[in-house]
């Protein structure tokens, strides 16, 4: 990557704590990394003959922005603008104004948003969800506020803090010694007090112990009257990030009883010094101790079990050593060189990504159906969010024909003919070689003069590799969206896929799954013809699913699955569960909506189980048809034999119902069994009749369930998160060389 000129928006080491010690660590390491960085702290440098103004409230505040705004010039030489954000005054006082100067000097602007407060703030000010959205990157240290923003409808990237581990002392505490250490601002959320409630009771048992306190800030006078009476307090005030190696390195136990956070910098330094960790479970921190294996949680303001958890680690030793050597391992997440790398790969991406123009290719125009709502659904998010979405459909026109699709967008047609037919092999070839010029040029003129730069293809087939061959002639980056069936047969081994395919995947820049299991099947089949494989799930629109809520309401109950009937999909295997809840006695009637290859023989099967009247076949319906269904049943089935995802069960789960489906492939992904489902062997018709009886005789299951099914659906399957991530996917690959 050529040198970047990055304008860095932050507090300055005058003020001490995590941004600024964050900001300084970015700033070093890029510039390492021969970049230029134009420093703008957001409390200005005052000149001398104004510096007493600092001692005055408000009127401090009022001068400093003054001078901060007239700082914000710098910003007109820089490539990219990084802006380090807190919450609420702070946000308005310091991101808000360097956004929009970047957008005034059309420059590309990134929100590096660090507050624990998130919720709260997205929630109560209005202001800043429209300044976030002026930014062209939002990105988080943590999982934890990722979440946060997504229920507020925000699609962002994940980078954690980084820390320099060579700036710290690693030792082994040997013997583990009971000076404890607390490294947090004095302020209400930090909850110092607790820690010193903790240490107090621990004197009783362990009189040799310390604490050592680092930090200040509103909170300090009333910390140091309440430790007046208790020995063994030392307050040594707010550090410079030089003096803390030594506070770090006198210490054994690092201590945090924070109740607002989000992944504290003082928690990774103890990492780094060798500490095993004692914390409240607050933001990001649960994760990052992952409570037994790096670290030891303790409840929010429970003195008693932090003091108690001290004398577990102290009577154990070998065990807070094991802590201490985890939770060192697992800093190399938070490594300069890695962080930097995820820096660099998102200033080149709002750079050179700023609007996305993609050609979306399908091998069917249709309204429903799983690969065509998955890429209609894309389609919608990226449209939404300003980027260029453009179908293609083979079709049998010779010349390239423009027209809308079924989904309202732009889109054309042209016809692909894959190099080798089986049926007809020599006359499938001479077609191919006969057309292949002409053809070949009419894609590659339409992808110039609109200026295509990604292409995502969906459900891949030999006739597309005319794709490979363009990403080799043109500028654009090449993506293989892979569904189910289009790359293995859920019945049958691996086997060579043609010359055609292997082809097309070796020229991919990226291969999308919609589940981790399903891509791993696909990296065994096809090997080293994935060059760059991910997983994004599948999501739904809830809006489209509620249109019909209301309005929907039945008097009878019954079972639902709406699938295609293919052996795969086990539809005879819901029959046969179906009979055998009928030998019980427990009659409930099956609505099957879909259509395919094997409907004769499952009306051949539900007539020899005596089934005709409570089995009711529907056939293929209209996407309005299936949602009144969806919200109609009784409960939702699908007993596949294989599912590279599920998607019929997402949409289920999203109308609140119950589901009971197999233990397969992305399935295992969907559903936690009995937490917002339930799960049973596939090819299993007694473990699938126990599962539909439980749900049958228990509304109060019914519904518990369900509910956890929909909140499940919102926090991890919405189009807005696929989309986003496919949108993250399509700009990395466009950042790559």
């Amino acid at each position: 990557m050529n040198s970047l000129h990055i304008a860095l928006i932050a507090a300055g080491p005058e003020i001490i704590g995590g941004h600024s010690v964050q900001a300084a660590a970015l700033d070093r390491a890029l510039r390492d990394a021969g970049h230029t960085v134009s420093y703008i702290p957001i409390h200005a440098r005052l000149p001398r003959m104004l510096r007493w103004i600092r001692s005055i409230p408000y009127v401090r505040t009022i001068v400093n922005e003054i001078f901060y705004l007239a700082s914000l010039r710098k910003i007109a030489r820089a490539d990219v603008v990084h802006v380090f954000s807190a919450s609420y005054w702070s946000f308005v006082l310091a991101p808000a104004p360097a956004v929009f100067a970047a957008k005034l000097l059309g420059k590309p602007v990134i929100i590096h948003y660090h507050s624990g407060e998130a919720e709260d703030h997205l929630g109560r000010w209005p202001l800043t969800t429209r300044v976030l959205r002026l930014a062209n990157e939002i990105v988080v240290p943590s999982e934890y506020l990722k979440g946060v923003f997504a229920s507020h409808g925000f699609q962002i990237r994940v980078i954690p803090n980084l820390i320099d581990a060579t700036r710290f002392d690693y030792r082994e505490r040997v013997p583990l010694k009971p000076r404890l250490l607390s490294v947090r601002n004095l302020d209400p959320y930090y909850q110092v007090q607790n820690t010193i409630e903790a240490f107090e009771a621990l004197k009783r048992d362990v009189p040799d112990a310390t604490l050592t306190i680092v930090g200040a800030g509103s909170e300090e006078q009333k910390l140091r009257r309440l430790a007046e009476s208790i020995s063994g307090i030392r307050f040594v005030g707010a550090l410079e990030p030089s003096a803390l190696r030594a506070v770090y390195n006198e210490a054994d136990i690092f201590l945090n009883s924070s109740i607002v956070d989000n992944q504290p910098v003082s928690i990774l330094e103890a990492f780094a010094a060798g500490l095993p960790v004692i914390s409240t479970p607050t933001g990001d921190i649960d994760a990052m101790l992952q409570h037994g294996e790096g670290g030891s949680i303790v409840p929010p303001n429970d003195p008693g079990t932090m003091r108690d958890a001290v004398i577990d680690l102290l009577r154990r030793p070998d065990y807070a050593r094991r802590l201490a050597q985890t939770a060192r391992k697992n800093l190399e997440r938070y490594a300069p060189s890695s962080v930097i790398q995820q820096w660099l790969e998102v200033y080149s991406s709002v750079l050179n990504n700023r609007n996305l123009n993609v050609l979306l290719v399908v091998p069917w125009d249709q309204e429903t159906g799983g690969v065509a709502t998955v890429a209609g659904n894309l389609a919608r998010h990226l449209t939404a969010h300003g980027h260029t979405v453009t179908f293609f459909h083979p079709a049998d026109c010779e010349t390239l024909r423009h027209k809308t699709t079924k989904w309202g967008f732009p889109g054309v047609e042209l016809n692909l003919r894959a190099p080798f037919n089986r049926e007809h092999p020599v006359r499938s070839v001479i077609a191919f070689a006969l057309t292949f010029p002409r053809t070949l040029g009419q894609l590659v003129r339409f992808i110039r003069k609109n200026r295509i730069r990604v292409v995502n293809i969906h459900y891949p087939g030999e006739q597309f590799v005319y794709f490979a061959i363009c990403r080799r002639l043109l500028p654009i980056r090449l993506v293989i969206s892979v569904h189910g069936m289009d790359i293995v047969r859920w019945d049958a081994p691996a086997t060579r896929r043609s010359r055609a395919l292997a082809i097309l995947f070796r020229a991919a820049d990226l291969v999308v799954a919609p589940s981790s299991r399903f891509l791993r099947r696909c990296e065994q089949l096809l090997g080293r013809s994935i060059q760059r494989g991910v997983a994004i799930h599948n999501g739904t629109d809830v809006s489209d699913l509620q249109i019909f809520a209301e309005r929907c309401s039945s008097d009878e109950p019954f079972v639902l699955t709406v699938t295609s009937f293919d052996e795969w999909k086990g539809v005879d295997v819901l029959i046969r569960a179906m009979a055998v809840l009928r030998d019980r006695g427990q009659f409930v009637p099956l609505s099957i909506a879909g259509d395919g290859p094997r409907r004769a023989e499952i009306e051949g099967l539900i007539s020899a189980l005596r089934l005709d009247g409570s089995v009711r076949l529907l056939g293929d319906q209209p996407r309005s048809a299936v949602v009144e269904l969806l919200h109609q049943c009784t409960l939702f089935v699908l007993p596949s034999r294989f599912e590279s995802f599920g998607m019929a069960v997402v949409e289920a789960m999203a109308c609140g119902k119950a589901v009971v489906a197999t233990r397969v492939d992305g399935v295992l992904e969907i559903i936690d069994d009995r937490k917002n489902g339930l799960l049973v062997e596939p090819d299993d018709p007694i473990g699938l009749a126990d599962a539909i009886s439980a749900f049958i005789a228990d509304p109060n299951l019914r519904s518990r369930l369900g509910a956890a099914a929909r909140e499940r659906v919102n926090n991890r399957f919405l189009t807005s998160r696929m989309g986003e991530d496919y949108a993250n996917a399509f700009r990395e690959v466009m950042a790559c060389p």
